[in-house]
């Protein structure tokens, strides 16, 4: 099979998973199986439960990032590298490759990373989508800004 897009979890320096696939859609369908069984056991159980409540929605896009966002925080995280269909193959050897792709994943994984810290509630439903879960969390968010602005002003 020739695969369009690839995707290694690796903690420390052990490859825990690897899936190539020839669609992005079938990538994220096989990190949404690997990510439905692993988060049990290595996520607190709320982060857990976000998990599982985006794949049963049929997203493991957004159940992947979660879980992967969750992750980081581990004393042993791991880390997703993947890899896409223009990476430039012609004369390059293995570990050329290898080394391309995971600067390039570092990169992308950053950019996510700092676009999480600016806005952490980016997977939430619009407020007028009427899902419950994400209301609460807006409500949440407004009472901790509220009793934070409050403590400033004391």
């Amino acid at each position: 099979m020739t695969s369009a897009h690839g995707a290694v979890v690796v903690v420390h320096d052990e490859v825990r998973w690897h899936a190539a696939t020839r669609t992005l859609p079938e990538l994220f369908a096989a990190l949404g199986a690997y990510v439905a069984e692993q988060a049990p056991l290595r996520l607190w159980p709320q982060d857990a439960d976000r998990v599982a409540r985006w794949l049963e929605r049929g997203d493991p896009e957004k159940a992947v990032l979660s879980y992967f966002a969750a992750e980081r925080w581990r004393w042993d995280p791991e880390r997703l590298h993947l890899v896409g269909p223009d990476e430039p193959e012609a004369g390059r050897s293995d570990e050329s490759r290898a080394e391309a792709s995971q600067t390039e994943v570092a990169a992308q994984l950053r950019a996510a990373l700092e676009h999480l810290a600016r806005d952490p509630v980016v997977f939430m439903h619009p407020p007028d989508a009427g899902c419950a879960e994400c209301d609460e969390v807006r409500r949440l968010g407004s009472e901790g800004s509220r009793s934070s602005s409050t403590a400033e002003r004391k």
